[in-house]
């Protein structure tokens, strides 16, 4: 009896073994290093005015295995999300970098222990109310992301700050005649001449300009901070930390605020003003013949993208003395400059969206969905449809092009103009019916063998992965990314060619032209469309165009 007893709690015992291991373990493999939970946030929803500061904590459980530390390579810090690593258009100069906000208040946290994370959020100095949703994820920096509810999301609604006050009417009596002039307040071309960013070590960045006559300073509200009646050589300086302006004179600080300061010559758009370049600004418009300059001059900071733009507004009547027209000779050596090509600054988002809007492209509204209908075809003349995914999903275009253009470092300016190329969308105003036009926008991938229908079914298949308008942006900036940074042309006959060398190309009657790659930027069109005529001439037309007539450059807010 005492046998059977002890064996059937053998069983028992060993049952119970054998059923809560898997249990057992699954709990155990739960358990990672570097885990977390969000335990509270004092901000979830906040309303703030534009250009304002607010603060920010949160905290967050150490759930893992792992003790969390604030310095060594592998540090705890909250960094942007959705999409990772982007920049904040609420970064301030006191975080640790434009994507990271805050690094942990403790030195370390054991399991177990809560850590902190305290920053502020510096509001963008915008004139149209607007709502973002921010998000930041706790990493273990250089290891990877905590596992886990480590994502914190805000809701801020930023109030547009008020507008600057129009200028009354000035007259001005012409040099020509008796008769007087009256200066719009707002002139008829507004062009953002040069930019220069923050630099490495956060010392003031510094432009100097010569008045030929005298002058008035006002700040965005139109007073006026200084009136000098004799032209004189100033310092404008801008502090990135502090968001400050400073203007002297003659080595004398006389202006200290917190607007940015526009320049009024005396004889309206008939004065003139000189900005000397030391180096440390860069120009916006690739074709500027002169340094001197008509009209009124503006030193702004652009908050979101954190540099500081120069900018003209002068008469139409004077658009000529400065801006060169394109060159009626096209040369298919030199098909754009490769400052021109990676000026991955040259346009703010809203400018993009702005310039979609202007045109009247039906891509100025449209949002790239999670998944687009490819067409295809392959051997046999067989056509059919294919689902697939889209990078970019949820975004606006002007969205989705602004935020590769900046990963990848490439002019938005030559992904427009490769979008009208290809496929005309900046000025068809309703949506294609004929899909293929929007599923191969910018041709990013629709090679002769996929557009011929030449492909296997698998291969098509295979190329169909390029398609969707997402994906094609995400492809076709990358794709201009790798090709010039390693200088590399078109392939013929097995061989890459690369800058320096000297190629036979075609047009589109299939006529041989010598071209001789004499920079990155003509090498990489090249790569991109292996003709001269008509399809890297088209480019050259159609960015000639845009950039001569300034529509490229939208006047920022």
């Amino acid at each position: 009896m005492n046998f059977l007893i002890k064996r059937s709690s053998f069983f028992i015992v060993l049952f119970l073994i054998i059923f809560s291991f898997p249990i057992f373990c699954s709990a155990v493999e739960k358990k990672t290093p570097y885990q977390t939970i969000l335990i509270k946030q004092n901000l979830s929803n906040v309303k703030v005015d534009a250009n304002k500061e607010i603060s920010f904590e949160v905290k967050f459980k150490n759930t893992g295995t792992a003790t969390w530390y604030n310095n060594g390579s592998n540090y705890l810090a909250l960094n942007t999300t959705d999409p990772s690593e982007r920049k904040s258009v609420f970064y301030c100069s006191s975080w640790p970098h434009s994507f990271q906000s805050a690094k942990m208040q403790e030195k370390k946290v054991a399991p177990g222990k809560t850590g902190t994370f305290k920053f502020t959020l510096c509001a963008p100095n915008i004139f149209e109310s607007k709502k973002y949703i921010e998000k930041f994820r706790l990493i273990s920096n250089d290891l990877a992301l905590i596992e886990g509810k480590g994502i914190v999301t805000i809701s801020i609604d930023v109030k547009g700050a008020p507008k600057p006050k129009e200028e009354p009417k000035k007259e001005i009596e012409s040099n020509n005649s008796s008769e007087s002039k009256i200066l719009s307040p707002k002139s008829d071309i507004r062009a953002d001449l040069y930019s220069f960013v923050k630099p490495n070590d956060e010392s003031n960045q510094k432009v100097s300009i010569i008045f030929d006559e005298g002058y008035e300073v006002k700040n965005q509200d139109g007073i006026t901070l200084l009136k000098q009646p004799i032209g004189n050589e100033i310092e404008v300086e801008f502090n990135f930390k502090f968001k400050k302006y400073y203007l002297n004179i003659n080595g004398t600080r006389i202006i200290n605020t917190d607007s940015f300061l526009r320049f009024y010559p005396n004889k309206g758009s008939e004065g003139f003003s000189k900005i000397i370049n030391n180096g440390n600004i860069s120009p916006l418009i690739s074709n500027i013949q002169s340094d001197k300059f008509r009209g009124i001059l503006e030193i702004k900071h652009n908050q979101e993208t954190d540099r500081i733009l120069i900018t003209n507004e002068f008469s139409e009547k004077y658009k000529e003395y400065y801006l060169k027209q394109a060159e009626n000779n096209f040369d298919p050596n030199n098909l754009i400059s490769d400052y021109d090509f990676t000026n991955y600054n040259s346009m703010t988002l809203q400018e993009i969206q702005k310039f979609l809007e202007i045109n009247g492209s039906y891509l100025a509204n449209y949002i790239i969905p999670l998944e687009e209908n490819v067409p295809f075809c392959y051997k046999g003349q067989k056509r059919d449809t294919i689902k697939i995914p889209q990078q970019n999903a949820g975004k606006t275009i002007a969205q989705a092009i602004f935020d590769e253009s900046q990963e990848h470092q490439i002019n938005p300016q030559v992904i427009l103009t490769t979008i009208q190329k290809e496929s005309s969308a900046i000025t068809t105003k309703e949506i294609p019916t004929d899909k293929r036009l929007i599923a191969w926008l910018l041709g990013y991938g629709k090679n002769d063998a996929y557009a011929t229908c030449t492909y296997s079914l698998a291969n098509a298949k295979s190329q169909a992965e390029y398609g969707g308008i997402g994906n094609q942006i995400a492809y076709a900036i990358a794709g201009f990314q790798k090709t010039f940074s390693k200088g590399i042309g078109p392939q013929k006959n097995g061989t890459t060619y690369k800058v320096g060398d000297t190629i036979i190309l075609s047009d589109a009657k299939k006529n041989p032209l010598p071209v001789s790659l004499t920079n990155k930027a003509t090498a990489s069109l090249y790569r991109y469309t292996p003709f001269v005529y008509n399809g890297n001439y088209n480019f050259w037309k159609i960015y000639q165009d845009y950039s001569k007539n300034q529509s490229y450059r939208i006047a920022s807010i």
